[in-house]
């Protein structure tokens, strides 16, 4: 056979071996070459089974099963071997691309000039060496994978998916496919094309990826921000002795040991705090206090500051003076800012109550200021003061409501009629009314230490004494007088006439 028979019968059998090929004629033309594993299928050359076709023949795709002797190999043009039974990379140091379909060499991997380097980097040669290193290209970082992908906040591109997918970042972010792996919790800002966590994670610093801040829900510890834990719970909580400082992060208590090791957590700066002698105390801790409620050290009020962040929230720093004062909503009370009635306030602590001597109460429900028991809101102006029902403790006589003719007997420290001889308390109007010769008034008071008008009982009206130098209740026409009450003609008849027949049955006997 000369070389011209030979090329020709070379030609013919590539032609044959081919995927694609026609077989309606001939179904050999397929199986030509056995090593190809190709069979005749609807008058054209196909893979056997699930494998596909590379450059000559038929081989397995990655990740299935595969036997090191017989049938079909591994994809060897991408770097697939079969291992342990199925097509994979060749050992730790390489790692699959599914995009590409190849086993390409880790960042710091040894390689060779024909062995690809994962995307983003490439294989650096030194002019006297067989080998070299794959290093990661311009300013990708090598991530804990050892792949070249952009990390957090890095200028990134919706096209394409460079972003730092194990520390949960990702670039493609077209709503229109489902490239995001929601699991991950990733997003790319299409806005400002910045690589961002998720609604649900924030960037942790110290571990370098998007992790859930406190109060999340998690099945697992490395869900959590660094110095949180996944609790029985199922929620992100602080780990250890570690508790929530003032901007809800997990931080060392006040006055605990710090300094010790960074890695166990450090005093919170947020709430003014520094790490002293071993020992977390105030920044400023010869002016400030510990608000235990807060859990933040701040300037108490009267004390120098330089801005609103030194004082406590219920202060402000004047600017005349430099020093913490109270701030809106605020009223000063025995050198202390109490809050108001209706604002927010809270029952714990020294710093955030109701004013004492405007007798407010925090609300257990409300968490608003609001008036304590026995006692009723009054409008006054532009604010609201709350005054004492009958009964009410008090300990001056403003404390009870005058414009129910109540004062505070100082003797029982209870609220009581204001003329407690000439008057009584009527609980259905809710106010003291004078008896019959008690005073009232014809005309309005605008006495702020009396009470405006005094009015007159049941069946009373209020005229001029005989002297006409003040002012009395009395009967109305038709009711008589019995023990300084005026009850109903009929009923007073009634009255004496039983008296009446009582006193001849005792003269009879």
């Amino acid at each position: 056979m000369n070389k011209l028979v030979f090329l020709l019968l070379l030609s013919v059998s590539i032609i044959n071996g081919q995927e694609g090929a026609d077989c309606s004629d001939d179904s050999s033309i397929c199986d030509f070459d056995p090593s190809t594993f190709l069979k005749c299928v609807e008058g054209k050359c196909k893979c056997e089974d699930d494998l596909v076709w590379t450059t000559d023949n038929c081989t397995i795709p990655f990740g299935k099963p595969c036997e090191q002797e017989t049938g079909p190999r591994c994809n060897s043009e991408s770097f697939h071997t079969c291992a342990d039974g199925q097509c994979a990379c060749k050992d730790e140091e390489w790692k699959y691309d599914s995009k590409s379909d190849k086993c390409s060499l880790k960042e710091g991997a040894i390689c060779e000039e024909d062995e690809p380097c994962y995307s983003n980097s490439k294989c650096e040669m030194e002019d006297s060496e067989e080998e070299g290193v794959c290093r990661c290209l311009g300013n990708f970082p090598p991530n804990k994978n050892r792949e070249c992908l952009y990390d957090h906040g890095a200028q990134c591109d919706p096209g394409n998916n460079l972003c730092n997918s194990e520390n949960r970042l990702i670039s493609q972010c077209d709503p229109g496919n489902n490239l995001c792996n929601s699991e991950n919790r990733l997003i790319c800002n299409s806005a400002t094309l910045r690589c961002e966590c998720n609604a649900e994670t924030k960037y942790d610093e110290v571990a370098k990826e998007c992790r859930k801040p406190l109060d999340a829900e998690c099945k697992d510890d490395v869900e959590c921000s660094t110095l949180t834990v996944c609790s029985t719970d199922g929620k992100c909580d602080c780990a250890g002795t570690l508790v929530r400082g003032a901007a809800g992060n997990c931080v060392i208590e006040y006055e605990k040991q710090c300094g010790l090791d960074e890695h166990i957590g450090a005093c919170d700066q947020e709430g003014n705090q520094i790490c002293k002698g071993n020992k977390c105390v105030c920044i400023q801790d010869e002016t400030m206090t510990y608000d235990q409620y807060l859990k933040s050290c701040y300037v108490p009020k009267g004390k120098r500051c330089y801005s609103n962040t030194n004082c406590h929230p219920d202060f402000t720093c004047d600017t005349k003076t430099n020093t913490c004062e109270c701030g809106k909503d605020f009223i000063d009370e025995d050198d202390e800012c109490k809050i108001t009635f209706g604002k927010a306030c809270r029952e714990e602590g020294k710093i955030g109550q109701c004013s004492f001597s405007h007798n407010l109460v925090c609300g257990s429900t409300s968490n608003k200021c609001e008036c304590k028991e026995k006692y009723v809101g009054i409008q006054r102006d532009s604010f609201t003061v709350c005054l004492g029902n009958y009964s009410a403790s008090c300990t001056v006589p403003l404390n009870c409501n005058l414009d129910r003719s109540l004062t505070c007997n100082l003797s029982t420290k209870k609220c009581g009629c204001f003329y407690p001889n000439d008057q009584e308390y009527v609980e259905e109007e809710g106010a003291c009314k004078s008896l019959v010769e008690g005073y009232c008034d014809l005309v309005e008071s605008d006495s702020e230490t009396k009470p405006r008008f005094i009015s007159c009982g049941a069946n009373m009206e209020c005229v001029k004494t005989a002297t006409g130098n003040s002012n009395e209740c009395r009967c109305r026409q038709g009711f008589l007088e019995l023990g300084r009450t005026c009850n109903t003609g009929n009923s007073n008849i009634a009255g004496l006439a039983f008296l009446l027949i009582s006193g001849i049955l005792v003269l009879i006997r």
